[in-house]
């Protein structure tokens, strides 16, 4: 179980972008709600997902089109992008 959360500035902008877009359908709270109930997952089970790349490991929403890449470094999660599934980083 990791103790820390931290996201960095683009994975900030990429859910602010996000949320906006999501706004115009009335559909942004349910955005943020499973980014959230992922952040969750995440903190109960760090290590349960691939590690895709270097050190990153990438979950996928449930309901939504995205993907959150993510490191765990010394019990803490870091958060770098939140990315559409057709988007690279």
């Amino acid at each position: 179980m990791a103790d820390k959360t931290f996201f960095s500035e683009d994975a900030k902008r990429d859910i602010y972008r996000a949320k906006c877009q999501y706004d115009l359908a009335q559909k942004g709270d349910l955005f943020l709600d499973d980014i959230f109930n992922t952040l969750e997952v995440i903190k109960l089970m760090p290590e349960a997902f691939q590690i895709r790349y270097d050190s990153v490991r990438i979950v996928a929403l449930e309901y939504f089109s995205f993907n959150i890449h993510y490191e765990l470094t010394d019990g803490s999660i870091k958060i770098y992008k939140v990315l559409h599934q057709r988007q690279n980083y």
